[in-house]
């Protein structure tokens, strides 16, 4: 499903996070270099137990290091050369999520060590039938589509409609909506990145994780951790498994650099207030990894029939779908909705649902390199029915 287009704009926050992190070491000798990484691990991997701490100290690591904030703080100022002076409207700022999607009655969370949080069904499902649909709690639109597609939504602009003629937002310029609903919809949100968009459009992920961080802006000032019960959707995704401690330190550290810069771009422009800067890069960080592992790509039929991705998108309960080499859920995106439905069978009560992640048996026939993928990118080892049994063609 991916394509090089995406994977280029996707990685754009990846290649300035690594940057930054080259830009620190220039100036150091070797053995400061292999010093500043020593003491990087120590604070964070060797002290630290559990992926929230590790996130948390590694930002600090950042703030605390002179050399590091100062190459930080130089890429910002850089950056807001050419941002305009306005400052976002703090009054206009939203209350952080509290809204809570239940479950369908017919489905069921469940959890064990093997397979950490997943859904089973209560109930039979008949063939080709809805299971459930979802807006993204915060989604990301390819920067090349900002002119193309709605901001909002994702769907096309339809320049031609009689319906609704799309509109664009007059002080930023960049990006546009299908519809005033869509406007209406994204005003307060975009009211706050709109002063930062030309530094924001070229963050990818990065801006996906700081939208996610401003739900909690009030969870972080009341604690670090993040292990009591989900009440609202974004408790669920602050839920999902980053696996933050399986990065290389050297990965660690140029992300922490990305996470403390957006959080100094938010300061600056009026989004948080000062005296939360590690808690919030904490928590931005957090959601980099979140994303790495739960971000559900955005998919759409283009002109020539061909699947293109729009963008990336978190959504609340979804990310608890473990992989399967093949899924036996349909999916299909409205804009930037999701919705999954049974394929051509019943599915039975206590199945497990499952999504595939992109590695289909039936595309990578070799079931050693579809492992190797999924270890590399999502941190497990495939034990679904096709990889147990080393199906290589069957028809489910």
């Amino acid at each position: 499903m991916e394509t090089s287009d995406f994977n280029h704009e996707w990685e754009t926050f990846t290649v300035f996070c690594v940057k930054m992190y080259e830009q620190s070491l220039e100036k150091l000798s070797i053995g400061q270099r292999q010093q500043l990484m020593r003491d990087f691990e120590i604070m964070t991997f060797v002290r630290k137990t559990d992926s929230d701490a590790i996130s948390f100290a590694a930002v600090q690591f950042v703030f605390n290091n002179e050399n590091l904030m100062k190459v930080v703080k130089d890429e910002l100022n850089k950056r807001l050369k050419h941002v305009p002076t306005k400052k976002s409207d703090r009054d206009q700022q939203p209350a952080p999520s509290r809204v809570q999607t239940k479950l369908e009655p017919y489905l069921k969370i469940e959890s064990s060590l093997q397979k950490g949080r997943h859904i089973i069904l209560t109930n039979k499902i008949g063939p080709n039938k809805k299971i459930l649909s979802r807006k993204p709690l915060e989604s990301w639109l390819k920067t090349s589509l900002l002119t193309s597609n709605c901001y909002c939504c994702f769907r096309a602009l339809k320049t031609n409609s009689s319906d609704s003629e799309p509109t664009r937002c007059l002080s930023c310029q960049l990006v546009n909506y299908c519809s005033s609903e869509c406007d209406k919809e994204m005003s307060t949100k975009h009211s706050i990145e709109c002063p930062a968009m030309n530094v924001l459009k070229d963050m990818s992920f990065g801006q996906l994780a700081l939208r996610l961080a401003l739900h909690g802006s009030d969870i972080a000032r009341e604690t670090k951790k993040c292990n009591r019960e989900p009440i609202t959707d974004y408790d669920e995704i602050l839920k999902c498994v980053d696996h933050v401690e399986k990065y290389e330190p050297k990965v660690l550290l140029a992300d922490s650099l990305g996470a403390v810069f957006l959080t100094l771009l938010a300061i600056s422009t009026q989004v948080i207030t000062s005296g939360v800067e590690e808690l919030f890069a904490g928590r931005i960080l957090k959601h980099i990894y979140q994303i790495a592992v739960n971000g559900i790509q955005v998919l759409d039929k283009n002109d020539a029939n061909k699947t293109q991705t729009l963008g990336v998108g978190m959504y609340v309960h979804v990310t608890l779908l473990n992989h399967a080499c093949y899924s036996q859920l349909n999916t299909q995106f409205i804009g930037n909705e999701i919705v999954l439905s049974s394929r051509d069978r019943e599915l039975k009560v206590g199945q497990e649902l499952s999504l595939n992640y992109g590695q289909n048996y039936k595309v990578i026939t070799n079931r050693q390199m579809r492992c190797d993928i999924l270890r590399n990118f999502y941190f497990f080892d495939c034990d679904c029915f096709i990889c147990h049994n080393n199906i290589k063609d069957i028809d489910i």
